[in-house]
């Protein structure tokens, strides 16, 4: 399965996971293929790194969506625009939630 270029703070993420849950009992657990340095030489690191990227990539569920965990300007603006309507909170929400940048583009919808 081929996936994008992990970022570096995914790439951490889930070493940060596998070393706390999966209390691997080598200490190369991490040690990266000299002729593939994107990969790990430990073969369950390298399935369970796969297994991490997949999921990563699949789609947020119906009637869900990504969001950033920092609030773009746009999304700001958004509840800024929308804070007359405080009363209504779902219509702010909504609001905001329509101006975040959308996770296939990074663009605001």
């Amino acid at each position: 399965m081929t996936h994008p270029a992990p970022s570096d703070s995914e790439r951490a993420s889930f070493e940060a996971w596998y070393e706390s849950n999966a209390m691997p009992c080598e200490a190369d657990w991490f040690a990266r293929d000299p002729s593939d340095p994107d990969e790990y030489k430990h073969a369950d690191t390298a399935a369970a790194w796969e297994g991490w990227r997949a999921r990563a990539s699949l789609p947020a569920p119906t009637g869900w969506q990504m969001v950033p965990v920092e609030p773009t300007p746009e999304m700001c603006r958004a509840l800024f625009r929308n804070l007359i309507h405080a009363d209504d909170e779902a219509r702010v929400i909504k609001a905001v939630l329509s101006a975040a940048p959308s996770q296939d583009e990074g663009k605001t919808k």
